[in-house]
């Protein structure tokens, strides 16, 4: 339709809890790195360009950047997997 444009956009606000790190007794590194991986997300999901596949590819190596805070287990690549889902339907 001439004249529309839709765009997508989001803000993430996930905690270090929710991303499933391990918040003790490395709290403070815990919490900087739920927003690292916030911000990592925002950015990728708010290019169009960007696919879930390599959205989710891309996350899981951030994920994995935190693997002294639990990145690297299956509890952050779950809520990954679900929060990916949930931007870009099953």
């Amino acid at each position: 339709m001439m004249n529309l444009q839709v765009t997508r956009k989001i803000k993430c606000d996930f905690t270090a809890e929710q991303w499933g790190l391990y918040t003790h007794p490395n709290y403070k590194e815990a919490y900087a790195a739920a927003k690292d991986l916030n911000e990592s997300l925002e950015i990728l999901f708010n290019d169009p360009n960007n696919s879930k596949a390599y959205v989710l590819m891309q996350m899981m190596n951030e994920l994995k950047r935190y693997r002294k805070l639990g990145g690297a287990d299956s509890e952050p690549m779950w809520f990954l997997e679900r929060v990916v889902n949930e931007l870009y339907g099953k």
